[in-house]
């Protein structure tokens, strides 16, 4: 596979942000086992944490980002 240029690393970045931060949906929790709403809870945390350090994952990879310029 061939290298990726960092506006191609970008693209597909900011592509799996827009993904992440379309996935919440309303989920009734009544339906759910124990093991379920457990993986569900792991999953929100981890989708969070991601989301929240998103921006200094991009200064790290060396792309830009607007957040940080701004500071």
């Amino acid at each position: 596979m061939s290298k990726l240029t960092k506006q191609q690393i970008a693209q597909r970045r900011n592509y799996f942000k827009f993904v992440l931060t379309g996935m919440p949906k309303p989920i009734d929790k009544r339906v759910l086992t124990a093991t379920e709403l457990s993986w569900w809870e792991t999953i929100l945390t981890a989708r969070n944490e991601i989301i929240k350090n998103f921006d200094n994952s991009n200064v790290i990879m060396g792309l830009k980002s607007k957040t940080k310029e701004n500071e």
